[in-house]
């Protein structure tokens, strides 16, 4: 395996030592594989190994090898394609030809056989996509010729046919110029005939093999959408398809998912006759093959992989049609039919698979949402009510379908942090979770147009849950999922009478369940979760809030984890939901429920783990924030008492003793404290300034003993070292949390918060690169946030010495190293930018000129998030600076930076690498052309002295200068092609989608490097407008 042998292209090319790399790759140790992928990485690269592809495809004896050598040939077909004189173009297009006719001219191919047909396949569609129609007029003529000539040939095409069919209308948005797109798809239009005339005698024949004919059911299941009606409706075409559901099993689904194409497309209404036509004859055979009176559910699970996606298939079937036609079904003689197809819809509704479900859920959801409008805006019998009527029973057993299904409402995890802490997150965009939303979505739309019916299913099936053998926890579960998902969808009275009779039955469960530690569990989860969906009930209903607020409290102190968080998760929803009833006196005279909590939370917490003590300070923060400040200020010390105590204790420690601070118990009584501060600043919001005022002293001590113990801490106490860390990165967000929270900062909070940050900033200019955290990024992003500048006259200026420049020496190196800090530095840059302008623009000149270089540095990011809060700032920054009142500063702005700012996005604009930027880098762009185009700047944008006319205007400048900057990244191009760009640029930089439009169709084009393609590129926009013309 030798790299010169391969990358030396001076000399003979040595096939057997690509194949001999190959091989390596795949199969030899770490070492060699990484080797080789080095070497293959540089041959793919280099410039000249497409000239190698034809040595690579006779000569190799490895089929990865091949693969890599059809790789290579596809990567210069994409790019430099038209680099080529024509007649070297056609005979690389014929080699393939040739070697894709031999190779699938025998019996069709499996394993990697087939694959690399496939890439042949795909290399000659790229093919196609340059040369198709302009130099191969003659391609689907021939491919249908050479398809009559050998079935396994015809296979093949039928593949072919189905990827460019897929390149041009599905998948051409970012590859092909609009003309381009446009032309193709009226060549495949135009031409299709030839092509359904041979699906139609493949679909017909009887010496077809079965793959063909799931080959070309596959290729037409892909055009349906785009091929002329007549083709569907007024030809065999629908008899052929019916003729597949009675054939093997995998040309049986396809022919449904034709079908189902077919349904969905937007038809005129002199089609909607054979629409119907075609509907009730898919299902009469769909019928035959899985009976109306059948149990789908059953059958589904004993069913094998064809058949089960035939379920699938139907399921995807039936809601396409009713979704767009159901009121054809409705309107005709054939009302029967209607309800029938719901009965099938409900049989695959039980189905136990997810997406299937889903499936069926989506139109559920959209049917009694449109039953329900319709419903709420009639006043009298309507076909509305009659289609109400129609779909009654339907609607019934839906309810009870969803109810025995009804999905966990939420899931959560469990996981362990650095230190080996329990903690549960909520898992809310789990897959669980969003099936869940969704039937609650549809169970509620069902419970708002029948409320009373669903009251009595509610209560039926509770009292067959409670009377008989059908008892299971899964089953009352599931009927609790059912009841929260109600909620807001019933008027009050409805509410409260399924909830007294529902409570009270889990509550007579519970007491029997007593001497069952377990059953009692589970019933009292029920009772918390309904209690949690219905805070409107428990206001309303104080003996029932203080019977689940004591089962709360009991919960808190039970062995097991799970109970625990169940309970924990409770208490803080129930807080969030009934704020104002915590807070006030209770209706017993007794005070309120809150005072309780705060004199007893030491009692509360006594057995819960960090993270859920955490959640309970949560919760009552909540209910403090609603209490008055006054009575706020009252219960902050109490409430906050144990951990103050408990932080001045482990203070009074390592200030006395400081080796303490390498106690990893103390460490974490201190981590502890400052979590449940952050907890508690989260909820209670700007009340927490009162403790924030005890607090800060202590937190300037901690924040500066963490810091000196890390910059002596020996290699080895790299525990230590992360604890420390832990410590002052929960201090960082402590301080966040408490300015997120703040609506503003007073002068009077200023001193308050200036020692505390001087320090925060301090510490990270004087702290190793590696050592900084990045959370002072966020808490300094916060305060400018917040802040009035002329409460703190030195902050922007300490800001840019102490955290501004260490971060840009940081992130500068390159694109990659400190992403939390680099994501934290450019959400920095964005609020200095709205929140700092004038300050920044009269400042020292260096910031300013340091500010702009960090914003176009961050355009140059290939990281997706970085460099699209860079472009954001810029285009901000454009417009804050049109927008000042001192068209001075303005016009200083636009002679120093306008023109860099120009130069700099252009660049990044035609650079690969950076094409996910492209609508802000389009916008910056629109934005300075229209502010030169509108008159808008004022001042010279150029040197007189550096122009060959001096009295030239900014517009023709910038013309010149835009065309110059094209010119040099694109040589091959030529300057008329340039000019024309450059001009339309201007003219429409008023338009924004016809800038984008035109902007991304030459870069569309730039990457096709080739003499010709902006020549190709203006005949095929002539010849479209001579369509156009001859249309008209």
């Amino acid at each position: 395996m030798s790299e010169n042998l391969l990358i030396n292209f001076n000399g003979p090319f040595d096939v057997g030592e690509l194949d001999r790399t190959v091989d390596a790759f795949y199969n030899g140790n770490t070492a060699m594989r990484q080797h080789a992928q080095e070497i293959l990485t540089q041959f793919q690269n280099h410039p000249n190994s497409w000239q190698l592809v034809d040595q690579i495809l006779e000569n190799s004896q490895s089929l990865y090898a091949k693969f890599i050598g059809l790789c290579i040939l596809e990567s210069f077909v994409v790019v430099r394609w038209n680099t080529l004189p024509l007649d070297q173009r056609l005979g690389i297009r014929n080699y393939i030809v040739k070697i894709i006719v031999d190779l699938s001219s025998d019996k069709p191919k499996d394993g990697p056989e087939k694959t690399f047909i496939n890439k042949l396949n795909v290399v000659l569609v790229q093919i196609l996509k340059k040369e198709w129609p302009q130099h191969w007029a003659g391609f689907i003529p021939e491919i249908i010729e050479s398809s009559k000539t050998n079935l396994s040939l015809c296979e093949n095409n039928m593949k072919i046919l189905k990827l460019l069919s897929e390149e041009v209308f599905d998948f051409s948005g970012d590859h092909m110029t609009q003309t381009k797109m446009k032309k193709l798809k009226h060549q495949m239009v135009d031409e299709f005939g030839v092509v359904f005339t041979l699906c139609r005698q493949v679909l017909a024949s009887k010496a077809a093999s079965s793959s063909l004919a799931l080959a070309t059911l596959e290729t037409l299941q892909r055009i349906l959408s785009w091929i002329p009606m007549r083709f569907i409706f007024e030809s065999d075409l629908i008899e052929a398809l019916q003729s597949k559901l009675l054939e093997e099993k995998d040309q049986r689904n396809m022919a449904l998912k034709c079908f189902t194409e077919i349904v969905g497309i937007e038809v005129s209404p002199r089609y909607h006759q054979k629409l119907t036509q075609i509907y009730e004859s898919v299902m009469k055979v769909i019928s035959q093959i899985i009976p109306f009176t059948s149990d789908i559910a059953v059958l589904y699970e004993t069913a094998d992989r064809y058949d089960q996606e035939l379920v699938q298939d139907l399921a995807l079937f039936l809601t396409t049609f009713l979704s767009k036609y159901s009121t054809l079904l409705e309107s005709q003689s054939i009302k029967s039919m209607a309800v029938e197809s719901h009965q099938y819809l409900l049989q695959l509704t039980r189905v136990p698979e997810r997406e299937i479900l889903k499936i069926c859920l989506e139109y559920w959801g959209k049917m009694v949402y449109e039953i329900s409008e319709q419903a709420s805006r009639s006043t009298s019998i309507t076909p509305l009510r009659m289609q109400h009527t129609l779909y009654a029973e339907i609607l019934k057993e839906l309810r009870s379908i969803l109810i025995e299904n009804m999905a966990q409402p939420d899931e959560i995890l469990v996981v362990t942090d650095e230190q080996g802490d329990i903690e549960c997150e909520f898992v809310k965009q789990s897959d669980l979770t969003a099936l869940h939303k969704s039937m609650r979505q549809v169970f509620g739309l069902l419970t708002a147009l029948d409320m009373n019916l669903t009251e009595q299913i509610i209560c039926e099936n509770l009292a067959r849950l409670l009377n008989t053998d059908q008892w299971s926890w899964s089953n009352m579960y599931k009927l609790c999922w059912s009841v929260g998902a109600m909620s807001s969808s019933m008027d009050e009275n409805v509410e409260e009478r399924i909830l007294v009779r529902f409570t009270q039955s889990l509550v007579n469960l519970l007491n029997a369940s007593a001497h069952n530690k377990d059953q009692a569990c589970v019933v009292a989860s029920c009772i918390l979760y309904l209690a949690e969906q219905y805070p409107r009930f428990l206001k309303s209903h104080w003996d029932f809030l203080v019977l689940v607020m004591g089962m709360i409290l009991k919960y808190l102190h039970d062995p097991q984890v799970s109970v625990r968080e169940m309970a924990c998760d409770a208490f803080l929803k129930i807080c969030q939901g009934c704020l104002r009833e915590l807070s006030v006196v209770q209706p017993n005279g007794q005070p309120p429920m809150l005072e309780s909590f705060v004199m007893d939370v030491q009692g509360i917490t006594s057995d819960l783990d960090p993270g859920q003590v955490c959640i309970i300070y949560e919760s009552i923060g909540h209910v403090v924030s609603a209490a008055p400040i006054d009575y706020q200020k009252q219960l902050i010390g109490p409430w906050m008492r144990l951990p103050n105590e408990t932080y001045e204790a482990a203070l009074q420690q390592f200030v006395t003793s400081p080796e303490a601070l390498e106690s990893p118990g103390t460490l974490k009584a201190l981590l502890n404290i400052l979590k449940i501060n952050t907890s508690a600043c989260s909820s209670v919001g700007p009340g927490y300034l009162i403790q924030l005022q005890f607090i800060i002293p202590r937190l300037i001590i901690t924040y500066k003993s963490a810091s000196d113990r890390i910059k002596i801490a020996p290699v080895q106490d790299g525990q230590v070292v992360r604890s420390l860390r832990r410590i002052k990165s929960e201090i960082l967000q402590l301080v966040e949390k408490f300015m997120v929270a703040s609506e503003k900062i007073e002068e009077d909070n200023n001193s308050l918060l200036s020692e505390l940050l001087n320090v925060i900033m301090e510490d990270y200019d004087q702290s190793l690169a590696a050592l900084r955290e990045p959370g002072v990024l966020d808490v300094m992003t916060s305060v400018f946030e917040k802040m009035k500048n002329d409460l703190w006259p030195g902050l922007l200026e300490a800001t840019y010495n102490t955290v501004f420049k260490p971060t840009l020496e940081m992130i500068s190196q390159n694109f990659v190293d400190f992403p939390e800090h680099r994501h934290g530095f450019y959400r920095l840059l964005r609020v200095l930018n709205r929140k700092c302008l004038t300050e920044l623009l009269t400042g020292p000149p260096a910031t300013f000129q340091l500010f702009i270089d960090s914003i176009l540095w961050g355009t140059k990011h290939t990281i997706r998030d970085v460099s699209q809060v860079a472009l954001q700032t810029c285009l901000d920054l454009i417009h804050n600076v049109s927008q000042l009142e001192d068209e001075d500063q303005a016009s200083d702005f636009y002679s120093a930076f306008y023109v860099r700012i120009l130069r700099e996005i252009i660049s990044v604009l035609v650079d690969p690498d950076h094409m996910n930027g492209f609508n802000y880098q389009s916008q910056i762009l629109a934005t300075m052309l229209g502010l030169v185009q509108e008159g808008e700047i004022y001042t010279r944008l150029f040197d007189p002295s550096t122009v060959e006319n001096p009295l030239m205007s900014n517009t023709e400048f910038l013309q010149e200068y835009a065309q110059q900057l094209l010119c040099e990244a694109f040589p091959l191009l030529q300057k008329d092609q340039i000019d024309v760009l450059v001009m339309g640029m201007f003219e429409y930089s008023g338009d924004l989608s016809r800038f984008q439009t035109d902007l991304r169709d030459f870069l569309i084009d730039i990457r096709e490097v080739g003499e010709d393609t902006g020549q190709a590129r203006q005949i095929q926009e002539q010849e479209a407008e001579l369509e156009l013309l001859q249309c008209l």
